[in-house]
């Protein structure tokens, strides 16, 4: 028995796609005339969906500082070491940051604090002083010392 060859059907060719519309020339006499610079002909038409999203507009950040920035001030303030949750409800107090609407803000702020004490070592301006408590490196006549910070009981609720 003697299989049957398949056939391929043959593909249509694809047609090249022409984004740039066409110009009309106009004679060289009429443009140093003051006539009107060369016009496009023909506009083509838009692709279904592509284009047509419009940028949004986005906050003025100039006059609010970040978050990491806004903690290192909150950090630099206090006298106890504090957690990030302890961290963004002082910030919303002092209105210098607050949340644009993240389930966990809180685990957000830990993990940028965390990752820029990881990155930058000595010259972070934070330091890690227990299980999830930061502390300022610098702004804070208590950091001078290297004595271990224990925080109050007060702090952990």
């Amino acid at each position: 028995m003697a299989k049957k060859a398949k056939s391929k059907k043959a593909k249509p060719p694809v047609k090249a796609r022409t984004s740039l519309p066409k110009l009309s020339l106009v004679p060289a006499a009429k443009a140093e005339a003051g006539a009107p610079e060369p016009v496009a002909a023909e506009q083509a038409p838009a692709a279904k969906g592509k284009g047509t999203r419009v940028a949004k507009a986005k906050p003025n950040t100039a006059e609010r500082p970040s978050a990491l920035n806004a903690v290192a001030e909150v950090l630099a303030d206090s006298d106890v070491p504090m957690t990030a949750p302890q961290l963004i409800a002082a910030m919303a107090d002092r209105k210098l940051w607050t949340s644009p609407g993240g389930k966990t803000p809180g685990a957000t702020l830990h993990a940028a604090i965390s990752k820029e004490i990881a990155g930058k070592r000595n010259a972070s301006r934070f330091r890690k002083v227990g299980r999830g408590l930061f502390d300022a490196t610098v702004g804070s006549a208590r950091n001078a010392t290297d004595e271990p910070i224990v925080p109050d009981e007060s702090t952990n609720a």
